[in-house]
């Protein structure tokens, strides 16, 4: 049974700021590879992210989509996407 993949709305004003074929990407292969499976399809983080997974995706894997997992909801929270260090502090900041 797959999860939902649900943006925040910081998470969905991210979205404007990718290329179209990232965003497309992101639509078509992403975000259902990780619905699909979300603890086996992002890493864990540590320290401040601790309990956030990062999904690495886009040209040479530069883009990071960060999320949590409720499994009480099948529910994938998207916190932030974008470039690698972009992403990383818009998730430190919306946590």
């Amino acid at each position: 049974m797959t999860y939902e993949v649900v943006l925040s709305s910081a998470a969905q004003r991210d979205l404007d700021d990718l290329p179209a074929n990232l965003l497309s990407a992101l639509c078509t292969t992403h975000f259902p590879r990780i619905a699909a499976n979300p603890r086996d399809a992002g890493r864990p983080k540590k320290g401040r992210l601790a309990g956030v997974l990062g999904y690495d995706f886009g040209p040479r894997r530069g883009y990071r989509i960060l999320y949590e997992v409720s499994d009480a909801k099948r529910i994938v929270l998207v916190i932030a996407i974008g470039t690698h260090d972009q992403a990383y502090r818009s998730a430190e900041r919306r946590r």
